[in-house]
């Protein structure tokens, strides 16, 4: 049985979905996925370009815009100057490149846009990667060693207290380890 799906239900369902994602995501995360926002919207509007369609390449453009403009915002001068300059310089090159395709329907300039975005976001992908690493939990690398269980001896036997609270103890596994 084949089921039907309302394009407005999927819809929003894609829309929950990345409503979910954005607030789960720590902050590298949220800049990996600004850069991906800006290159496939880049992409789409090159789609649209050859097809002529100029409504939907005008909304691709602004979608890719806003997350480049995302990106600078997200940007701290107050920490490493130089490189943060050399970034907010290459996001005005960015903006200027997509600016340029659109008005001037150049696919050469958004596909300028995309070869920096790119670059850049595989950098960033690089440095989550390292960031997930880091937050890994720690494993132990020595072997476990099993205790020595001491000597049975009679319940009570040396005991003053006449034998209460010397029965074995049942060992069992709570199934943590995989």
């Amino acid at each position: 049985m084949k089921s039907v799906q309302s394009p407005d239900l999927v819809q929003q369902a894609q829309r929950d979905y990345l409503e979910s994602r954005v607030l789960s995501a720590q902050p590298a995360e949220l800049v990996e996925m600004l850069y991906q926002v800006a290159i496939q919207s880049l992409k789409k509007a090159i789609g649209h370009l050859k097809s002529g369609d100029a409504l939907a390449r005008a909304g691709e453009i602004s979608r890719a815009q806003e997350a480049v403009n995302e990106l600078m915002a997200a940007l701290d001068h107050s920490v490493g100057a130089s490189f943060t300059q050399t970034l907010a310089s290459l996001y005005a090159y960015v903006q200027q490149q997509i600016l340029k395709g659109h008005a001037g329907k150049s696919e050469e300039a958004l596909q300028r846009a995309i070869g920096i975005l790119t670059t850049l976001q595989e950098g960033w992908s690089g440095v989550c990667t390292e960031l997930a690493k880091a937050n890994q939990p720690v494993t132990p690398s020595a072997p476990y060693i099993e205790p020595e269980q001491p000597e049975e001896q009679p319940v009570g036997a040396g005991d003053r207290s006449g034998g209460y609270y010397q029965e074995a103890i049942p060992v069992t596994s709570r199934g943590w380890s995989a």
